[in-house]
């Protein structure tokens, strides 16, 4: 699937303020505990995530219910 797709990388606004709702929203997706999603949170806000197609969908999907913005690059 990689290698047919490549890989994509999701980004969130940095300027936007969306605190608790992305962590919520990284939590649902990652089952992590609270440190673990603060600590992807801030993550996504600064370098992004880099997945499969699949997964940058799968967390764009719970973003977006969560009424955060986010960006979708695909990884050079």
């Amino acid at each position: 699937m990689l290698a047919a797709n490549g890989e994509s990388v999701i980004h969130v606004s940095r300027t936007q303020n969306a605190g608790a709702r992305l962590i919520k929203a990284v939590r649902e997706i990652d089952g992590s505990s609270l440190a673990e999603s603060k600590e992807a949170a801030d993550k996504l806000r600064t370098e992004g995530r880099t997945g499969t197609r699949v997964e940058v969908s799968r967390l764009a999907g719970a973003l977006h219910a969560a009424g955060i913005d986010f960006i979708i690059d695909k990884k050079q």
